[in-house]
């Protein structure tokens, strides 16, 4: 990815420059998928370029999400959407640990910190079984997104991983989402997609710590890959806009205050004790946006993923979301589960 402009150039820049140190160099794409796909190539890339043949695996999580591609599917555990496909799906090269989900999987005589350690040695588990001198990295999102619908991990989680850690999707809530829900440990790959350019434009990006950049400018001095439209100059220029509009508004201030707000009402609308869906309303939690987690039926929700029902709704306000557009999403949201609950005559 030798290819560069003018906006492209400016956009990198800005990302450089608000990265507390964590990123020197990133490349453009189109796409979560795509940036995605990047790190996994750049990955091996970057242990080849240092003569570290030997590594050739990913480890990620279960229940997560990284991508549609083939490639990104492997590293993926969203199960609906790998079903189609996992015939072609490589599981030589792509192994999965527990998901760092601890209103379901947290034991109840565990304490926080002996959740993270037991996801911790795991891990570490895994990579000796696999010999530690054959993992390329531990790949994971900072929140999940779809496929749990907001997740982020137990405080301490990154931090406990970090040693592994290669590849790491964005969440929101700060500009980068390690800052927030990932320990403000920050990767040494990290890729950006919808967030960056606000949907006004297809794009997505991959930055790279000084560590994996000189390892790649200490070998063949190029990144092996590429894409058709790889930093165009429209969507950069269009990214470029959004996030200096991010920054001039102080819109992310906006989402935490607002965030909290909506927090707040429905934490009352739906767990408070009058609450028709009190019974019914499993989880509220926030990551950047809010995710709320409906028991399956009247039936206890089960802790084993692969056979509980697990009904979420993701709400995810605009930047530029006011006070009184918050109450209504609230109040529309609330109206339509007890609707729901009462022709279920519950």
């Amino acid at each position: 990815m030798q290819l560069s402009n003018q906006p492209a150039e400016a956009l990198a820049k800005k990302l450089i420059s608000t990265s507390k140190g964590a990123v020197t160099t990133c490349g453009f794409v189109c796409g979560g998928t795509e940036a995605m796909e990047s790190v996994i190539k750049l990955g091996k890339q970057y242990y080849a370029e240092i003569g570290q043949l030997q590594r050739k695996n990913y480890i990620a999580r279960q229940l997560s999400f990284h991508g549609n591609s083939l490639a990104t599917l492997s590293l993926s555990y969203h199960p609906i959407r790998r079903a189609a496909y996992v015939d072609l799906l490589n599981r030589e090269r792509f192994h999965h640990v527990s998901p760092a989900y601890a209103k379901r999987f947290q034991k109840p005589d565990e304490t926080e910190e002996q959740y993270v350690e037991r996801l911790r040695q795991e891990l570490e588990d895994k990579f000796i079984a696999l010999g530690p001198n054959t993992v390329i990295g531990f790949v994971a999102e900072t929140v999940v997104g779809a496929t749990t619908g907001v997740v982020p991990a137990p405080k301490g989680y990154f931090k406990g991983v970090r040693s592994h850690e290669v590849g790491l999707r964005q969440a929101m809530g700060t500009l980068h989402g390690w800052e927030s829900f990932g320990d403000n440990v920050a990767p040494d790959i990290q890729a950006i997609a919808k967030g960056l350019g606000g949907g006004y434009a297809p794009i997505g990006a991959v930055l790279k710590s000084r560590k994996v950049a000189n390892g790649i400018k200490n070998g063949s001095g190029l990144w092996k890959h590429g894409h058709t439209y790889q930093g165009h100059p429209v969507a950069c220029a269009a990214a470029l806009a959004v996030q200096n509009i991010v920054e001039s508004e102080n819109l992310l201030e906006n989402i935490r205050k607002q965030g909290a707000y909506l927090e707040s009402l429905l934490q009352a609308h739906l767990k408070g004790p009058n609450a028709l869906a009190a019974p019914y309303t499993f989880d509220i939690r926030e990551g950047g946006f809010w995710g709320i987690e409906l028991k399956g039926g009247a039936r206890p929700v089960d802790r084993t993923w692969k056979e509980s029902r697990m009904i979420h709704v993701i709400l995810a306000p605009a930047y530029i979301v006011t006070k009184e557009q918050i109450e209504e999403i609230a109040a529309i949201f609330v109206q339509s589960v007890e609707e729901v609950l009462k022709e279920a005559a519950v």
